[in-house]
């Protein structure tokens, strides 16, 4: 191969060659948005930390735009949210504004990253993780022009449950929620099993107890 590319070379196609590899190269997604990174600092409320959050916005996004808030997973951070799940693409095609908050730090014993929803001081209006989620979703509206009757919240695992968290503690605010393979409102640590297996030694509430909390 090498003795090829040389003869090539030497025989004045360089220029076609690298066109010829050009085409080899696979086509890589072309995000023609723009991504903003922001860190909302602590709040006075209780449990509140500074969050780093990221804003993707397509380039042919309308005014007032629908706003989705997508939650990471345990072990996972924002940068999983904007390049591995497609929402950049799904964003550029249906013209809404993503945003991707990043737990940045937390207490308690939890794996990592993963966001608390089953600690009561994080589960309700006024305190905790929720309303730092909160409080980030109205600092992107005092940023971008979002259509009131338009702002959405999904998420992965504990991400999924943190957002079901949201839509119950901010139900007046979130237009729609979507969680993907999150839990129940009011779950506490015995529905997370730590055995390794699925669903392992975890226990969960039930639907009664569940309508009952939310």
């Amino acid at each position: 191969m090498f003795q090829l590319i040389a003869r090539q070379v030497r025989g004045g196609t360089l220029s076609a060659l690298l066109a010829s590899a050009a085409l080899m190269i696979p086509a890589l997604p072309a995000f023609a948005g723009q991504t903003d990174s922001y860190t909302l600092p602590q709040q006075s409320y209780n449990q509140s930390r500074a969050r780093n959050y990221k804003v993707y916005v397509p380039s042919n996004v309308q005014s007032p735009a629908p706003m989705v808030m997508a939650l990471h997973g345990c072990k996972q951070t924002n940068n999983d949210v904007l390049n591995d799940w497609g929402l950049k693409a799904a964003a550029d095609e249906y013209g809404f504004i993503l945003v991707a908050p990043f737990i940045t730090s937390y207490d308690g014993l939890r794996n990592e990253n993963c966001w608390g929803f089953w600690f009561d001081h994080h589960r309700h209006e006024g305190a905790g993780e929720v309303e730092d989620l909160h409080q980030i979703a109205q600092a992107v509206e005092a940023n971008y022009t979002i259509d009131a009757n338009r702002r959405y919240i999904t998420g992965l695992s504990s991400g999924g449950a943190m957002a079901t968290v949201a839509s119950v503690a901010h139900n007046e605010y979130w237009a729609a929620a979507a969680p993907a393979s999150g839990l129940p409102y009011g779950e506490d640590s015995a529905s997370v099993s730590l055995s390794g297996q699925c669903p392992g030694s975890a226990t969960f509430h039930s639907v009664s107890r569940v309508s009952s909390d939310m």
